[in-house]
């Protein structure tokens, strides 16, 4: 009986343990949570669990073949300060993806109780710190962050009242979706950029307030468009960095 040469059982050996972790790596189901305030919870008229944007992501990745389980975290009212103090949960489910989305709460001014306050919520400094320690906290557990800017409002009631009249109802939220696009760019984090999509969309005479359901919170259709949006950004980001088809 002839032996096999040695080099050749090296290489065969080599690459049945690099084939198989390949198809390992493609079979792994992906963990991701959706982290975020009430328009990641999912409130309003019509809209329960099936109807939130993490439900339409998690139905069309497992449409397109990609082996993923999604768990939705949202809670309404939440700034990023609340969202720092609760990351823990979050990073002891062990989770393989986490995605942001905070800012609405966070640069809200209270407008509507008192047509002189022109303070947000959380001023964008906390905020900026809030959103760095949280994906810095996430990182260290190996848990990869994804950077979410929020939705553009809409026809809200404050728009008629005080700062909010002379300035528009989104001229503070666009700086905290600025703040999301510096710490991405800084900390080269997957950016999901729904405020500039959905003000480039009104900017050329979309009706966004189809989308939502009282200015603030996205009903079904505006659900939908937002896991589009999600599921194009992370089936190119899976393809590019764990070899997923």
């Amino acid at each position: 009986m002839k032996l096999i040469p040695f080099y050749l059982i090296f290489v065969l050996s080599s690459c049945f343990f690099y084939c198989s972790n390949v198809n390992q790596l493609k079979n792994k189901e992906i963990y991701l949570i959706t982290f975020g305030d009430s328009i990641t919870l999912g409130i309003g008229r019509g809209i329960g669990e099936k109807e939130t944007y993490s439900y339409y992501l998690e139905k069309l990745l497992k449409e397109s073949g990609k082996n993923i389980k999604i768990l939705r975290s949202g809670i309404s009212g939440e700034t990023a300060e609340g969202a720092l103090n609760r990351i823990g949960t979050i990073i002891n489910k062990k989770p393989d993806y986490v995605t942001i989305m905070y800012g609405t709460n966070d640069a809200f001014i209270d407008t509507c109780y008192d047509e002189a306050d022109i303070s947000p919520r959380l001023p964008i400094e906390d905020y900026k710190k809030n959103i760095e320690k949280i994906i810095q906290l996430l990182i260290k557990n190996n848990i990869k962050p994804i950077l979410m800017t929020p939705i553009i409002m809409g026809d809200f009631g404050c728009i008629n009242y005080g700062i909010y009249k002379k300035k528009g109802i989104n001229f503070k939220l666009k700086e905290y979706a600025g703040i999301i696009r510096k710490i991405a760019e800084k900390n080269n984090i997957l950016l999901i950029d729904n405020y500039r999509l959905w003000e480039n969309f009104k900017k050329n005479n979309v009706n966004i307030d189809k989308w939502l359901i009282d200015g603030i919170h996205p009903n079904q259709k505006g659900n939908l468009f937002i896991a589009k949006t999600m599921f194009k950004e992370l089936v190119r980001h899976f393809k590019k960095n764990i070899n997923l088809k």
